[in-house]
């Protein structure tokens, strides 16, 4: 039997957009030399300035993934956030650029949550989400920007972040609250799948249908992400419901506790649509991603008792306008 190395001591990739040009990370990085058999080799030491040059020429080499230490994970959570809060203060780059930055860099930090959900990670997740929530409401094009960039290959940190943004969006759009309650949502739905940390990986990752026995426990996932956060760091009620509630529907169908069309909060159901478009819109292990408009009809039809119809509308409405644009 084969002995499990400890994290502190193995090695963990991480995506090239989570390094930053112009930037000095606190961490190692290293390249994979060969196989994973033959090793891992330092490429840049912890503090050494990091240039657009050199990601450039990592890219055009076609490295699109480096290597940190599993000890150094803190570390690269901290550099990400820190560098998102320098990114939105940067009025020097163009909209775009700057979306895709800030794209990639809140995917990383999911993802880091993911893996380890400790108090002080979700504090930088919700950071993260409130900086998102603050840029959605001062700058118009910051949707349509996101909307251009978005991953359509599903992970669970990828569908976090794409759900954090299309429910900002629509709940804007909707003109349904006032920011500071915007940036709690902003928090929920970026958490919203956080209690997927504690299932099985073998389950998450399944190619095909799932049994009966392992669908139950996928379904613990939302009481597990509300006591995730709520046992961690507390979240107000309206953040809160949307980890517990984003999989209730409007018929009593949903789970985890079968509630019906009015016991569901508005913001829960939004963000209940939103996962749902972007679950069928995105490739999975076990099937392909719909075009947008197919899923839509879906959703109209097939689901109509599921899922608030007039909520629905207006998400319809918002895609049509970036799509347009």
């Amino acid at each position: 039997m084969v002995k499990e190395m400890p994290e502190s001591l193995s090695f963990i990739p991480i995506p090239l957009e989570t390094l930053i040009e112009e930037s000095s990370p606190d961490f190692d990085i290293y390249l994979r030399q060969g196989s994973e058999e033959e090793g891992f080799v330092l490429y840049r030491e912890a503090n050494l300035f990091l240039s657009h040059v050199q990601l450039v020429r990592l890219k055009h080499n076609g490295i699109g993934t480096v290597f940190i230490r599993g000890a150094d994970r803190g570390k690269r959570l901290r550099y990400m956030a820190g560098q998102l809060r320098q990114m939105m203060e940067r009025q020097n780059i163009p909209a775009s650029k700057k979306a895709g930055i800030i794209y990639g860099l809140s995917k990383g930090v999911v993802e880091n949550v993911m893996g380890d959900p400790r108090i002080e990670n979700v504090e930088i997740c919700k950071e993260v989400a409130a900086q998102h929530v603050a840029l959605i409401i001062s700058d118009e094009m910051a949707f349509q920007n996101f909307f251009k960039i978005m991953s359509y290959d599903y992970y669970t940190h990828t569908h976090s972040v794409n759900v954090c943004i299309f429910v900002t969006a629509l709940i804007k759009a909707l003109r349904l609250c006032d920011e500071q309650t915007m940036k709690v949502l902003g928090m929920g739905a970026l958490l919203h799948d956080v209690g997927k940390s504690r299932i099985d990986k073998a389950i998450l990752n399944k190619r095909g249908r799932l049994t009966p026995e392992e669908f139950a426990e996928i379904k613990k996932h939302p009481e597990m992400g509300f006591e995730i956060v709520q046992d961690s760091s507390p979240l107000p009620a309206a953040g809160a419901n949307i980890i517990l509630n984003h999989h209730e529907k409007c018929d009593g169908s949903g789970y985890p506790r079968g509630l019906n069309g009015d016991e569901i909060d508005v913001y829960s159901k939004i963000t209940c649509i939103v996962d749902i478009f972007d679950a069928l819109t995105t490739n999975r292990c076990y099937k392909g991603a719909l075009p947008g408009f197919s899923a839509l009809e879906i959703m109209q039809h097939e689901m109509r008792d599921q899922v608030n119809q007039a909520l629905l509308k207006e998400l319809i409405v918002l895609i049509g306008k970036v799509s347009s644009a």
